[in-house]
């Protein structure tokens, strides 16, 4: 039993025997003992039985120091990827709403200049007739809809031979009155 016990614990470090690998350290065991029977034959056969393996007492809190602190380290790895991931996550999911966002705008543009350019070729025709016609038409359209919201408009019309005209415009004319009620008489 005892060489079997040296034999097994020449195989494996005392932190792999006591903590990571104890069914191969017991395992290792019970196959030298199991051997060593059989060569040697003893006749005896074993009952199933339970190698217990511990640190001795001497140096048993810096055994379990290290293993605290590998759990710790565990730990905090999983933390730190369990993060990464959370972060990865994140900004993949921002990157994809981006490139979405820079796609569907993408499409919108191309179909605002492609119902533009449509626009233009309708409209060639009716240039190609009679362009003087055609830029007053657009130039009335244009200014339709900048002077909708304009509160007074003046119109001038063309003054012949081209000859310099002189506008005075009165700027600080006085505002218009609210109607006011006196509620104090009976």
């Amino acid at each position: 039993m005892n060489n079997a016990l040296l034999d097994a614990s020449a195989q494996f470090t005392a932190e792999a025997a006591i903590y990571r690998d104890k069914i191969g350290f017991k395992d290792a065991v019970v196959t030298r003992l199991q051997t060593a029977i059989e060569d040697n034959h003893l006749g005896i056969e074993l009952d199933p039985f339970d190698v217990q393996v511990v640190a001795p007492l001497d140096v048993r809190a810096a055994f379990e120091a290290v293993l605290a602190a590998e759990q710790e380290r565990s730990q905090k790895i999983n933390e730190a990827q369990g993060y990464a991931n959370q972060v990865t996550l994140k900004a993949v999911g921002e990157a994809q709403a981006m490139v979405s966002a820079g796609i569907t705008s993408s499409n919108q543009l191309v179909l605002a200049v492609g119902a533009e350019a449509k626009s233009f070729r309708d409209q060639l025709p009716q240039f190609e007739r009679n362009p003087p016609l055609f830029a007053r038409r657009v130039l009335n359209q244009t200014l339709e809809s900048v002077m909708a919201g304009a509160q007074d408009k003046f119109f001038l019309p063309p003054n012949p031979g081209n000859t310099p005209r002189e506008i005075r415009l009165q700027l600080n004319r006085e505002p218009a009155k609210a109607f006011q009620t006196n509620t104090n008489q009976p």
